[in-house]
C-alpha cells in the first residue's frame, strides 16, 4: 500500500467502528476504491481545497430577511422543486477545487432558477481554477470570497467553453471581447460573447435564514470542516465521531440544496441535504446528509449566496420580472 508509512485516507478500523455503532451514530461507512492506498495528507490537500476565510471576511454581517419562521416547511429539496435546474454532481478528482466547483455550481443553479430556465448554463469551474489567481492557489485551494469577487467582476464562461480538467492549466479566457477568439465554440446562431456574472456575495446568518434563502433563490454555498471519518461516509445523517480523532483536518466547500427530518434511535433528527464534489459513486449518489441546526462540522458558520445577473432583455422578452432580488 502507498500509505504504509503514513496515515491512510481509508482506515478500515474507522469503517468497522462506525458500522458497529451505526444505529447510535445514524450513518454508515464504506471503503472507496478511488481512495484506497492514498494517504490522509493527499485527501486533505487534493480532495478538499477550501482555504479558511480571513478574519475580516468572517466578520461579514449576515443579510437580514423578514419572513415567518413558522411558514418554513419541515423538508425541502431543490431537486424536487426545480428538477431541471439543479447542477449534477461533479468529481473534482485529485485537485483541491471544491472552492471553484461549488461557486460555479451555485451560480449555475441560480441562473436557471431566477430566469425560470431561460438561462440554463453549466458554468466553468476551470475558469476560476485557471484565471482567478489573486491570492488563490488553484488545485492547492482557494478562498470563497475571492471566487465570488472574481465572478462578480469578470463573470464565468460556460463549461463547454473552458472544460474542467482537474489541474492548473493556463488561463486562455480573455476578460472581455469575443470568446471565440479564446477557443470557445460559437453557439448555433451567433458568436459566443456571454460571461455570466453575479452581484456581491452575501452571508446567511442562521439555520432559518439558510432555509428561507434556499426556498426563495436556490442552493447556497457552505464551508465545512472535514475529519478523517467523513471520507468513508456511505449514507445516513453524518455526525463527526471520535474515531481517528487528532488526525489531520481541512475544509471543503459544498452546496446545501435542501433539508429534512428522519426518525432514528436518537429520536427525530434534522438534516441538511448537501451536494459534494467527489463524484456520484460517493455517499448517497454524490450527496450526503449532515446534522442540521447544531453547526455540525461548522457547516452553518460560513454560508453564502449571490444573485445572478440574468440578462434583463431575456426576462422582458418572456414577460418576466426580477422580483426576488435583494
Amino acid at each position: 500500500m502507498l500509505c504504509e508509512r503514513n496515515v491512510c485516507l481509508i482506515d478500515t478500523n474507522i469503517i468497522e467502528s462506525v458500522n458497529l455503532e451505526q444505529d447510535m451514530l445514524g450513518w454508515r461507512a464504506t471503503n472507496y476504491s478511488e481512495f484506497w492506498g492514498r494517504t490522509l495528507d493527499e485527501g486533505v490537500r487534493y480532495r478538499l481545497g477550501t482555504l479558511i476565510p480571513q478574519a475580516f471576511v468572517m466578520h461579514m454581517n449576515p443579510v437580514r430577511r423578514i419572513y415567518d419562521i413558522h411558514s418554513l416547511p419541515r423538508s425541502f429539496d431543490s431537486e424536487t422543486k426545480w428538477p431541471r435546474y439543479i447542477s449534477g454532481i461533479q468529481d473534482q478528482g485529485w485537485c483541491g477545487a471544491s472552492w471553484a466547483i461549488s461557486t460555479a455550481a451555485v451560480a449555475s443553479d441560480r441562473y436557471a432558477i431566477v430566469s425560470k430556465g431561460l438561462e440554463e448554463v453549466k458554468l466553468s469551474a476551470q475558469n476560476l481554477l485557471s484565471c482567478d489567481t489573486m491570492g488563490q492557489q488553484s488545485c492547492e485551494g482557494g478562498h470563497l470570497d475571492r471566487a465570488w469577487s472574481f465572478t462578480k467582476k469578470f463573470g464565468l464562461v460556460d463549461e463547454e467553453c473552458f472544460p474542467y480538467v482537474a489541474e492548473n492549466e493556463p488561463c486562455t479566457i480573455r476578460r472581455s471581447g469575443k470568446l471565440v477568439e479564446s477557443g470557445c465554440k460559437p453557439p448555433r446562431f451567433s458568436e459566443r460573447t456571454r460571461r455570466y456574472s453575479v452581484g456581491p456575495a452575501y452571508r446567511l446568518g442562521n439555520e432559518t435564514d439558510i432555509m428561507y434563502e434556499i426556498i426563495k433563490s436556490g442552493p447556497v454555498q457552505a464551508t465545512m470542516k472535514v475529519y478523517h471519518d467523513f471520507y468513508s461516509y456511505e449514507g445516513g445523517i453524518y455526525r463527526h465521531t471520535d474515531f481517528g480523532i487528532g488526525q489531520q483536518t481541512g475544509y471543503l466547500s459544498v452546496r446545501i440544496v435542501g433539508w429534512g427530518e428522519e426518525y432514528t434511535s436518537r429520536g427525530v433528527q434534522k438534516y441538511w441535504k448537501v451536494a459534494n464534489s467527489w463524484g456520484s459513486q460517493w455517499g448517497e449518489n454524490g450527496y450526503f446528509k449532515i446534522l442540521k441546526g447544531v453547526n455540525e462540522c461548522e457547516v452553518e458558520s460560513f454560508v453564502l449566496g449571490a444573485w445572478p445577473r440574468v440578462d434583463r432583455k431575456i426576462l422582458l422578452a418572456h414577460g418576466q420580472r426580477n422580483s426576488n432580488r435583494i
